[in-house]
């Protein structure tokens, strides 16, 4: 489970262990909140860490096994730190879920349809390292943190064109 509060783990950021292999509870959260938008009728989208709909040991198994089957992974110690989804027909809006992926240094988000308020976190990820966002969605307004980057100021003034907004 995902563990937080007075544990001395940081928030979200427990081990879960899978087939002799441990993944970071929050990174889990990121591939799952990808899952949902991506198979939004798929048995493991109605799964939900808080909510414990999925009670099973085994059942949970054969989701985490979906999970890691998105895009393509890679994993150091257990965290997530390089994640592409680029081009998987991903509809909807950036899941706030997405954020407990906290040492991904590269994330290539381009080509879906990600819409709505532009997610802060994606700025430290361009500090650590590679953010592809063209072809999205995201309202504005924009973090000024991409202006050290003449390609993603390009991606975000061909996204203001698309934005949506609700």
């Amino acid at each position: 489970g995902c563990t937080g509060g007075n544990t001395g783990i940081e928030y979200n950021q427990s081990d879960v262990e899978f087939k002799n292999k441990s993944y970071t509870c929050g990174d889990l959260m990121f591939l799952i909140e990808m899952y949902r938008l991506k198979y939004p009728n798929n048995p493991c989208s109605s799964f939900n860490p808080t909510s414990n709909i999925v009670n099973t040991n085994e059942k949970l198994s054969e989701c985490i096994e979906q999970y890691l089957k998105i895009g393509e992974t890679r994993w150091k110690n257990g965290r997530l730190i390089q994640y592409i989804l680029s081009e998987n027909n991903i509809k909807g809006q950036y899941p706030n879920g997405a954020n407990y992926a906290t040492e991904l240094t590269y994330l290539d988000l381009s080509k879906n349809e990600f819409w709505g308020p532009f997610p802060n976190s994606l700025c430290e990820i361009h500090r650590k390292g590679t953010l592809r966002i063209a072809g999205n969605r995201f309202c504005p307004p924009y973090p000024d943190c991409f202006n050290d980057n003449a390609i993603l100021l390009i991606d975000l003034e061909d996204m203001k064109k698309n934005a949506v907004c609700r």
